[in-house]
Parts: structure tokens; sequence; C-alpha cells
């Protein structure tokens, strides 16, 4: 098997957010296919240990003592290499791309892409976020681009985007999900959101909350339940009726269970969204933006539905509230679409052929 460097930040082994999730599958592949090395760049508090140990890969923190600079971390990592001569580095996201000058050229060097943090820039400013998160041109993402050797992404727009200025580097990599069973209840009680504290995710319930909600509720006997990290940015009592903070549960299929109809009501962005992606295997009918559906606009209709605005909330949640067979066919639907196409193999294959090439 190909040695595998993976590079990262990120605390993924805490889940709880999307992105962590997505990493933690890519780890959890690789280390079955691969012989792979985990270089994290932060600290790992005492209490975190034992999630750390039970990762199956070897994970490596470069210094677990001090923040270093960004040439500090590089000289960890050449510490590292000296032992040690990976096949391919995969580099989580591409503001670590600094860590290649300390990497062998001839090593495959792949960029784990996420987001386009140009088109992530180009959304926050047109929502009024501007300077929210670290911002980047289009110029200059994509001439960091050129140094690796492939880029991966996660939905076909990204990939024809990027294939326009990297030709024949971009892996489509889709973000894996395990279909989950479950029965639709007659009746249609508990909305439900799940998210972690990102921006985007706050403004989107936000605004569900002041805008849509209030004809929901006033039309329709239902509460709107809220989970994850999410829920620490908000106080209970400025809560209007029928809303109520869950707060974070470690096992996502608890939710689905007691959810009757999810929502995703996410305005902006960049990249496609997994909590999309999960409640379509969740089995619980979902109504979301154009813009969380985004990589799957063409199934809409068919395994979820479409709202742009509070109106068409109110009135696609009220729609599945009183049609028990649609909510029916659209999970139907969505599990069998999901089943076939977002298999953990499947959506990692194109990185497991480049790598072994």
């Amino acid at each position: 098997m190909k040695k595998i460097l993976l590079v990262t930040d990120v605390n993924f082994w805490k889940k709880g957010a999307g992105h962590r999730v997505r990493i933690s599958a890519l780890i959890a592949y690789l280390a079955k296919v691969s012989e792979l090395t985990v270089a994290y760049l932060g600290l790992v508090p005492q209490i975190e240990t034992d999630m750390i140990n039970n990762i199956p890969a070897q994970i490596v923190i470069l210094d677990n003592e001090n923040i270093l600079s960004p040439s500090g971390y590089g000289e960890k990592l050449e510490e590292l290499l000296n032992n040690y001569s990976p096949d391919a580095v995969i580099i989580e996201y591409i503001h670590l791309s600094y860590m290649l000058n300390f990497v062998d050229e001839q090593v495959k060097m792949i960029l784990d892409m996420h987001d386009i943090i140009s088109d992530r820039t180009h959304e926050f400013r047109q929502f009024n976020y501007s300077g929210a998160l670290p911002e980047m041109s289009a110029e200059n993402e994509f001439a960091i681009m050129e140094i690796y050797d492939n880029i991966m992404v996660l939905c076909g727009p990204d990939r024809d985007k990027l294939e326009a200025v990297a030709p024949g580097k971009v892996l489509l990599c889709p973000h894996p999900v395990l279909v989950h069973e479950k029965l639709t209840r007659p009746v249609a009680r508990k909305i439900t959101y799940m998210a972690s504290e990102y921006l985007p995710n706050i403004d989107a319930i936000a605004h569900f909350i002041e805008n849509a909600w209030p004809a929901i509720s006033a039309e329709h006997h239902v509460e709107l339940h809220i989970f994850g990290n999410i829920c620490n940015t908000f106080t209970p009592e400025n809560l209007p009726p029928g809303v109520i903070l869950r707060g974070y549960k470690q096992d996502i299929n608890e939710i689905y269970n007691e959810a009757d109809i999810m929502v995703n009501p996410v305005r902006f962005g960049a990249g496609m969204k997994i909590k999309t992606l999960e409640a379509l295997a969740s089995g619980v009918p979902l109504v979301t933006t154009t813009h969380g559906a985004r990589g799957l606009t063409e199934l809409a209709g068919k395994a979820f539905l479409i709202a742009d605005g509070p109106g068409e909330f109110a009135a696609q949640i009220g729609k599945l509230i009183r049609n028990l067979s649609l909510r029916e066919d659209l999970s139907r639907y969505a599990r069998t679409y999901m089943s076939q196409h977002f298999e953990t193999a499947q959506c990692f294959q194109p990185l497991l052929d480049v790598v072994n090439s």
C-alpha cells in the first residue's frame, strides 16, 4: 500500500461540524487503503487524548506544548519527513499550502479544497459579512493551485469551475454518507435544524426564525428543534414560542429518528453542504434553499424541496405537513439516490486512483 501523509490544523476528531466530519470520513477511508499518517498543527487537550487514540491511523501532533509560527510547524514537519517518506501528501486546506515548502518536490501533492475560498469571500461580502473569515482573491487562489498535482473538490459546480483553470488536476470526491432507514410518522410535528456555529448557519436559522417561523407556527401545530453547537449562539428567552434549543448530540441518528422534517435555510457560503447530504441520507424529508442544494439541484422535487424565501419555506413545509405520501416519496428517493451515489469507496475512488498511479 502507498504511504500517505495528511496535514491539517482541524481538530477533526471532535466532529460536530461539516469540515470535521468530512476530514474524519477521509481519514477513516484512507486508513483502510493506505499507510496513513496524519500530521496535526495545534494543541490537543488531555481530555481529548482518548478520541485521538481511537483514530485508526498514526496521528503525529507536531507540537503539543506551543502554538508555533508557520516556519516552526514547517520545521517540525521536516523532522517528521526525515524518517518518513510518503508517496503523497494531502493538504487540508489551501491556507496550509506553505507546508509544501518542507516536502520533497518528488512527492505527489494533493490539495483538499472543501470550499473555494474566493467564492466564499464573494458570498460573505454579498451578505455584508466581509472580513468575518480569512479572504482570498481568485487570482491568488488559482496561483497557489498551480503548485499541486491534484485538487479535490466536493461537488460538480466546483469541479467545473476549477477544471477551467487547472485542467486535468481536479478530482471530484463528494462527502460519503451512510443511509439511515427510518419510518415516516403519519403526523409531522417536529421540524429540525442541526448545525455548528459557523456564521452562515447562524444567519440561516436566525433569518428563518424571524421571517418564516411566524407563518409556519401560526398555521401548524409544530415545533422547531435546533441541535448542535449552534445552540450556544442563542439565548432561549429571546426565542419565540415553539423554538427549542436541544444542544449537541454525539449520535446524529437520534436526532433524525425524532425529526419529521429537516430544514437547511442557508443563504450563502461555498461548496457542497454536508448537512444537506446527511439529511438526504437520514430518511427525513428536507426543505432547503437553492444554495443549500448546491451540486444536487437536479434532485429538487424528487429527493427534497426547494425554498428560497420565507413565503416559500412556509408553503413547502406546509405541503409536507399535509401530505404524508409526499414525505414518504421524497425520503425513499433520497435514500436510494444517496446509497447509489455517495457510498464511501465510490466517493474517494478518484483520489485512490491518483495516489496509486
